[in-house]
């Protein structure tokens, strides 16, 4: 009895391990199934991918060597078609390579012409199979850059692998329906070139990193970009750098500011180009007005020493600042100062003196100047022809005044006319 009943219990553990078996084998056969079946699928896109290459670039050989003739027959609304057959017929395809791919679409190559010497291809399938959506995607990124498509999504368009380009069918008179396989060819002037841009350089070919239309960016960034080269920069909005910029030229039409410096280098500065004048520096200690333009201002101008080759003139009134004492010394001559007193001096022989205007006239024979005053002149009427000191006589005219400094009418020689040495006198003129 204990070995029947062993014997169940080991009978069901049997029949449980089975059923795990099973489950695991089935889960297995259909990961086994799902990978067979990925795998054939990679082998369908990896063999339609040779195909249409082979085919895309027979086209391209046939086409240069042909581009006179192809240019002649395509234009800008209509294409040049070429086929298959031709690509074996003139010995640009091998005769055993088959006419249809391994979703049994046939080829279209069709060429336009949108300007004089230059050709815009494309290599198009259609009938056959409808291709998955996933594995169309697929060929045309293992295609590389020219491979393209047809979406479901878009079927009046071909696009390019990862969105690099696309071209509407109609342009070439086709619509192939949704699932087949693209190739684009673009030649200018012989040369094949493709109308996408390259992220590397192709030695030989800058024109492959050119662009040959306007770049719409569709209010996207362009960002990290080391250098941009351009003839003009047009800005609807502000232009920000936060570096330096740096221009032949640059013509503002609004207003200029800056939180910094307005900085010129060379020899130049500032300058107008309407009234020709301006400022600028070309030595370490001047700055100049170009042109010598004129200075215009209604408000002070400051500085520490002012120098005029010309005239100094003064529509309202002259303020002297600087005070001297009558009888200092002083240098050089001519300089005007004032007294304490507001009173205007002047630097004469090295020496402060009283103007004109503080001078006065005492009367009498040989009169001396008082202590605070300078004697200016001397004045006589007897004649003195036989003393050599005086040279001759000097007269002094009838009705002067006291506020007037006497002069002579008759004087000989003129150089001792104002100041005479002589023990007979009868006036003395007297300044601060």
């Amino acid at each position: 009895m204990k070995r029947a009943k062993n014997w169940r219990s080991q009978h069901g553990f049997t029949v449980l391990e089975v059923m795990v078996v099973l489950i695991v084998s089935v889960a297995l056969l259909g990961l086994g199934a799902q990978y067979m079946a990925s795998y054939a699928d990679n082998l369908a896109n990896q063999a339609a991918t040779d195909h249409m290459n082979l085919v895309a670039n027979a086209a391209s050989r046939y086409i240069k060597d042909n581009y006179a003739a192809v240019l002649a027959v395509a234009g800008p609304l209509k294409p040049a078609t070429i086929t298959v057959p031709i690509l074996k017929r003139t010995g640009y395809l091998p005769s055993v390579i088959a006419e249809r791919n391994p979703f049994g679409q046939h080829y279209q190559i069709l060429a336009l012409k949108p300007s004089a010497k230059q050709l815009q291809t494309l290599v198009l399938t259609s009938g056959g199979e409808t291709i998955p959506e996933i594995n169309m995607r697929r060929i045309a990124q293992l295609l590389g850059a020219r491979g393209g498509f047809i979406s479901s999504l878009n079927k009046e368009k071909v696009q390019g692998s990862y969105g690099g380009w696309q071209i509407a069918l109609s342009s070439y008179g086709v619509m192939p329906g949704a699932g087949h396989l693209a190739s684009a060819l673009f030649f200018d002037d012989g040369a094949v070139v493709h109308d996408y841009l390259y992220r590397s350089s192709i030695a030989g070919h800058p024109e492959l990193n050119r662009m040959n239309t306007d770049l719409d960016l569709a209010n996207h960034n362009l960002n990290q970009a080391a250098q941009v080269n351009a003839q003009r920069v047009i800005s609807n909005d502000s232009i920000t750098a936060k570096g330096d910029i740096y221009a032949a030229r640059a013509q503002i039409e609004g207003d200029t500011a800056a939180g910094g410096w307005f900085r010129s280098t060379g020899d130049n500065g500032w300058y107008n180009e309407k009234w020709q004048g301006g400022w600028y520096m070309d030595d370490a200690d001047w700055v100049r007005s170009y042109a010598d333009k004129n200075i215009y201002t209604g408000g002070q101008i400051h500085a520490g020493e002012m120098q005029t080759k010309g005239r100094l003139t003064s529509g309202e009134y002259l303020q002297i600042e600087g005070v001297a004492n009558v009888g200092d010394a002083c240098e050089p001559n001519g300089l005007i100062a004032r007294d304490a007193d507001a009173s205007i001096l002047s630097c004469q022989s090295g020496k402060w003196r009283a103007s004109g205007g503080n001078a006065q006239i005492y009367y009498g024979d040989h009169l001396e100047c008082p202590a605070s005053k300078i004697p200016l002149a001397k004045y006589w009427t007897q004649e003195y022809a036989t003393d050599p000191s005086v040279g001759g006589f000097c007269k002094l005219p009838m009705g002067w005044s006291s506020l007037i400094p006497p002069s002579c009418t008759v004087c000989s020689p003129l150089s001792v006319c104002s100041v005479v040495y002589s023990e007979h006198w009868n006036a003395v003129y007297c300044g601060q």
